[in-house]
């Protein structure tokens, strides 16, 4: 292009030259490259190398493919078809990963420009909207969060109401079952047959205490205390729990501050637990930790990886953890494992979880999982300190 100019009046009007466009392209907000038919590099401006951190060395090695995020390859190669064909792109979205790793957003339109009807290159131009995709993914998350606490919420009431009207029938069948042995004047046959009896009955009182615990309904008695103790106390029953298979490592972290909780409630929540992590493992040989510590929560966005979100305060949380060295837990069913009946095992009631996340929630606590497939699982009961309760309450 020419450098033309002319006189407008008393001053001089000067037309665009290629110094003038490619000083505007450099210093333009937008990103803007160009690229070959073969996917090859030919311009890209200042914000494009600034958002996405390659040098002018990287990006002669680099093809457009190396630089688009994995999720999005299949989509873009349909793309960049499209525009060899002469089809012109707008409001198209891509995420390319930058030199450090990061997915970077953008949206723009890209068109390819043809001599002789030969694609010579593609032109594009994006703009970054990684801060405004990523609070959409976090508006949609806290969304998903609170239909599932909701969801729990619901399933709680109607469990504390199904245990408590089951318990009542239970108490009523234990009840005549006595008059029935009184007036069969304790007869042999009549005790064997009532005995049989007792014993389903009181293990489906057991399953009414598991749906309470995890409605939060249930009976509490509570007591300051520390957590380190607790653990003291429920060592010796993991002890007689554990198979030849396993072995347990305790690691207990020094002077805890004291929490207000159920001993007998939280210590079901340890057990129920372990157990979980006990069948997970098999008769593989493993590892089962138990431990506890302290957590400074200094932003509520702490609790958003949290099995069910609460309103919970930012301060000072002690936690107990439980780790096995078992095969992990596939991402397509770790949201269900805390539902009440859920279970991927043959047998079992699947009330386990669901009454451990109970009982923290009900301590006004919270439960995160972390687990992996071939790595293991570790569940996080995080309770509020005493003195993190007591602020609440000013």
């Amino acid at each position: 292009m020419q450098n033309l100019a002319k006189k407008v009046g008393s001053g001089v009007v000067k037309e665009f030259s290629s110094k003038d466009l490619l000083d505007f392209l450099e210093h333009a907000n937008d990103l803007v490259q160009s690229v070959t038919p073969e996917g090859r590099f030919l311009y890209v401006n200042r914000a494009w190398k600034q958002t996405l951190g390659y040098c002018d060395k990287e990006i002669k090695s680099l093809n457009i493919f190396d630089i688009i995020a994995d999720d999005c390859q299949n989509h873009c190669k349909i793309l960049f078809s499209e525009l060899m064909s002469g089809k012109r792109l707008d409001r198209i979205e891509i995420a390319f990963k930058s030199k450090d790793g990061r997915l970077v957003y953008v949206e723009g339109s890209c068109n390819c420009r043809f001599e002789n009807g030969i694609p010579i290159s593609t032109r594009g131009i994006f703009r970054d909207i990684t801060d405004k995709k990523r609070a959409e993914q976090e508006k949609v998350l806290l969304q998903k969060k609170l239909e599932r606490a909701q969801f729990f919420e619901s399933l709680g009431v109607m469990a504390g109401g199904i245990a408590h009207d089951f318990n009542n029938i239970l108490m009523s069948i234990l009840g005549h079952l006595e008059l029935l042995c009184i007036r069969a004047n304790y007869n042999k046959d009549v005790l064997t047959i009532a005995t049989k009896i007792e014993n389903s009955a009181l293990k489906a009182a057991e399953l009414t205490r598991q749906m309470l615990a995890f409605s939060g309904a249930g009976n509490a008695f509570w007591e300051v205390t520390d957590l380190n103790l607790l653990l003291e106390e429920v060592e010796p029953v993991l002890q007689l729990m554990l198979p030849e298979n396993l072995s347990l490592r305790m690691e207990i972290k020094q002077e805890l501050p004291s929490v207000k909780i159920d001993k007998s409630h939280v210590c079901q929540a340890i057990v129920n637990l372990f157990v979980n992590s006990v069948e997970a493992i098999g008769e593989n040989e493993g590892v089962i930790t138990v431990r506890s510590g302290i957590e400074v929560v200094d932003s509520k966005d702490f609790f958003k990886d949290a099995v069910v979100v609460d309103n919970l305060d930012t301060g000072l949380y002690c936690f107990i953890e439980i780790e096995d060295t078992g095969p992990g837990i596939e991402s397509s069913i770790v949201e269900k494992i805390f539902e009440p009946f859920y279970s991927t095992k043959f047998q079992g009631r699947g009330l386990g979880l669901s009454a451990a996340l109970g009982i923290v929630r009900g301590h006004k606590g919270v439960v995160k999982l972390y687990s992996h497939p071939g790595k293991g699982t570790r569940v996080s009961l995080f309770f509020p300190t005493r003195d993190n309760l007591l602020e609440d309450q000013r």
